[in-house]
């Protein structure tokens, strides 16, 4: 990666460094690995990716360390103004692999994963199964003889799972917004809660010395409303999660939280987000708010 502790900004040989246990050098960093792709995989009507390009991976040695990881990929076009694509950041690897999919079994359950896409569940709280309507419409055209209809049969099962598909994921990142806005608040809340102790240290201090405390009176009563603000809109956030999104959703998207917080280096995040989902569950089972016990739960945080 690019810095002095690594290439320093330069291609290294490979080898220079230990290799991962399977033998093989430079997995991340140094060059991009031409990663070869025949086919894309397309996740109902969302393609992976853009038509004719090739996929890198890994980093080079001008990516920042900050950004070197397992997961890194990128596409680039194999053709410019100029010709074929030439890079110094993008090399390949000859290697023999073993299959990724090791037994029958597992490939069936692939397959069972994939045909179940996208998945029927309760969307909110308190709603009752919705049932299987892709798995009805396929028992139509199962059940039909006539070529046609069983084709636009097909046509409507496809249009429906890539609607609901598209659903599911504006609720996962709208359930994930909230948590982030949750989390922020909190952390604002904390802030407040410290301004308003020093304001009312400081007042008694002053005070103790015979000195004019109005001008610190008023910015204790702005800093008071300014928090109690805050903590009325912290408290509408926790209802509004708790109403709208089911606990599974709330888990999954505390995981992509806590990834994002820490890419971002606002990893102290991660606990008000964490009991943001907790009051949130509280609630939906007392169907009570309650503000004051939530302030103090986010003030009591290490």
């Amino acid at each position: 990666f690019r810095g002095t502790k690594s290439s320093n900004g330069e291609v290294q040989l490979v080898g220079a460094l230990k290799p991962n246990p399977l033998g093989l050098h430079d997995i991340l960093g140094n060059v991009d690995e031409i990663v070869l792709e025949p086919f894309r995989l397309n996740k109902l009507a969302r393609l992976h990716g853009q038509a004719g390009g090739f996929t890198i991976k890994g980093g080079n040695f001008q990516t920042s360390e900050e950004d070197i990881r397992s997961s890194y990929r990128n596409e680039l076009a194999p053709f410019d103004e100029n010709g074929p694509r030439r890079s110094p950041t993008v090399g390949f690897r000859l290697a023999l692999v073993a299959p990724v999919v090791s037994t029958p079994k597992r490939l069936d359950e692939i397959r069972k994963a994939w045909a179940e896409l996208p998945k029927i569940e309760t969307l909110r709280p308190g709603d009752s199964a919705q049932g299987d309507p892709l798995g009805e419409i396929q028992k139509l055209i199962a059940a039909s003889p006539d070529p046609d209809v069983r084709a636009r049969l097909t046509a409507l099962q496809r249009a429906y799972a890539e609607r609901l598909d598209d659903e599911i994921n504006m609720r996962s990142r709208a359930s994930k917004s909230l948590l982030r806005l949750a989390a922020f608040l909190a952390d604002k809340i904390r802030a407040d809660r410290t301004l308003i102790a020093n304001f009312e240290k400081s007042r008694e201090t002053q005070k103790a010395a015979g000195m004019n405390v109005a001008t610190l009176d008023t910015r204790l009563r702005e800093a008071n409303a300014a928090m109690q603000g805050n903590v009325r809109y912290y408290a509408d956030t926790i209802v509004q999660i708790a109403q709208d999104f089911a606990d599974s959703t709330i888990t999954q998207q505390l995981g992509t939280l806590r990834i994002e917080f820490d890419k971002t280096k606002v990893g102290h995040l991660d606990r008000y987000a964490q009991l943001a989902a907790r009051q949130a569950a509280a609630y939906r089972k007392s169907g009570a708010a309650q503000p004051d016990a939530w302030l103090k739960e986010i003030v009591a945080l290490p």
